[in-house]
């Protein structure tokens, strides 16, 4: 599988195999994305959210106007798409048009999309819905867990406590995982486990 990065206001990832493909939190629907997911032999699309701030759903919409993609959140996020307020916009200046996911997915899912499988991880605690992503050993965190640190949890619908939860639940995962985590440079799991002073407390 291809993993291509766009690094805007987060980090965007396309997953790519020769007939499907899945954009990971779409800030900015740019023309190299556009022409990735109309590649020849692309059957199947979709848009998989991390969660509901509008810095990784702000072109969702668009996406699937553009391509029929399908847009897949967890439920307990699918609010920020039909309230803005609850995407951050305003607090950040942002304005964005309601829309509503094609489907939600809740913890344990997986999300088959043709020949990609990503099993749903629920990690509340930046928002309600927040949940990272699992493919073999990758490991797309959203706003969860980054290189050396975490997602904010000073924002409405944040919670300390849920967090923490979260973070014990990805410290505790079997194996190594590489992670792409929604904003920074990839990591892995056992990286963060030795120097990431979040997990060392949890």
């Amino acid at each position: 599988m291809e993993i291509r990065k766009f690094a805007t206001y987060c980090n965007t990832y396309v997953l790519l195999t020769d007939s499907s493909a899945v954009v990971i939190d779409p800030y900015e629907f740019t023309p190299e994305i556009d022409a990735l997911l109309n590649r020849s032999g692309i059957e199947k699309r979709a848009v998989v959210l991390t969660h509901g701030h509008f810095d990784h759903i702000k072109d969702a919409a668009l996406v699937r106007e553009k391509t029929g993609a399908k847009i897949l959140i967890h439920k307990c996020d699918e609010e920020c798409l039909l309230y803005p307020r609850f995407a951050l916009c305003a607090l950040f200046g942002q304005s964005l048009e309601p829309f509503s996911p094609d489907e939600t997915f809740e913890d344990g899912d997986e999300i088959k999309v043709g020949d990609i499988t990503l099993k749903v991880i629920h990690t509340p605690g930046h928002t309600k819905g927040s949940c990272c992503f699992k493919t073999g050993n990758l490991l797309f965190t959203g706003d969860t867990l980054f290189q050396g640190s975490i997602g904010r949890t000073d924002f409405p619908r944040s919670d300390v406590k849920e967090m923490i939860t979260s973070l014990k639940r990805l410290k505790n995962l079997s194996g190594d995982y590489k992670i792409f985590a929604g904003h920074g440079e990839e990591t892995t799991l056992s990286a963060e486990k030795r120097q990431n002073m979040y997990l060392l407390r949890v």
